[in-house]
C-alpha cells in the first residue's frame, strides 16, 4: 500500500506545475518550486478547505519533494530550452 502511494504521488508537484504554469512564467525546477510554495501555504494556514486538511496534505508534500527533484532533474534541459525560447520572445 505504501509503495502504491509513493508511486502515485512522486513527481506529483513536478507534473501539476508543468501542466498549470503558462509559458512565459516557465522556470526550472516548477515542482520543487511548488512544493516549497504549497508547504508555505500550508504552514501559514492558507490551505484552500477545512485545517485539518494540513495534516494530510504537508506529508505528502515533503514525501514529494525528493521526487519532484528528481523529475525536475530529469526535465531540466527541456525546462532550460523553455526559458531560454521565452526570454528570446521579451527581447523582440
Amino acid at each position: 500500500m505504501l509503495a502504491l502511494i509513493v508511486v502515485t504521488v512522486s513527481g506529483c508537484s513536478s507534473i501539476r506545475s508543468r501542466t498549470e504554469t503558462p509559458s512565459e512564467e516557465w522556470t526550472v525546477y516548477p515542482g520543487v518550486q511548488q512544493d516549497g510554495s504549497d508547504l508555505l501555504k500550508a504552514f501559514e494556514g492558507h490551505l484552500k478547505g477545512p485545517q485539518w486538511t494540513m495534516a494530510i496534505v504537508v506529508p505528502f508534500l515533503i514525501a514529494d519533494t525528493p521526487f519532484s527533484v528528481i523529475l525536475d532533474t530529469v526535465a531540466l534541459p527541456y525546462d532550460a530550452y523553455l526559458v531560454t525560447q521565452n526570454q528570446g520572445k521579451d527581447n523582440d
